[in-house]
């Protein structure tokens, strides 16, 4: 069992290095936007939109458009956060046939190292019946 003074110094290191975790600047997220339906009421910011990878939602659902975003592996939070806003900017519910993608591509000149990128897309759909929640 740890003593007190060891589990202090563990908590405080591993808070400095969360604190240390590089942040992620807006606009370094790329997002792709193709509407295929005339534009829908965007939806409100606090407005959820689910995630369907593999699966589809039960209920009836439109096609809205093709949503995309990419950005440095360590902000795949900001990815999603971006392909959200994309989604609720298109009137969308949800977004289906999620795919992933990471892999190195260059953000710099060819002298600098590739960074590694976290891509993610798929198609933002709309419930047919607003009361649908999956």
């Amino acid at each position: 069992m740890l003593s007190r003074p060891v589990c202090t110094v563990t908590v405080n290191v591993l808070l400095a290095l969360i604190a240390c975790a590089p942040s992620v600047d807006p606009a370094s997220i790329k997002t792709t936007t193709v509407p295929l339906v005339d534009q829908l009421t965007p939806r409100p910011a606090d407005h959820p939109i689910l995630f369907f990878h593999g699966t589809e939602p039960q209920c009836p659902f439109e096609e809205v458009g093709l949503v995309g975003a990419e950005g440095p592996m360590h902000g795949a939070a900001a990815v999603e956060t971006a392909l959200k806003t994309e989604a609720r900017r298109l009137g969308a519910d949800a977004v289906v046939h999620l795919t992933t993608d990471t892999q190195a591509r260059v953000h710099r000149p060819l002298i600098m190292p590739s960074l590694p990128s976290y891509y993610l897309a798929g198609t933002a759909v709309a419930f047919v019946d607003s009361d649908c929640k999956n």
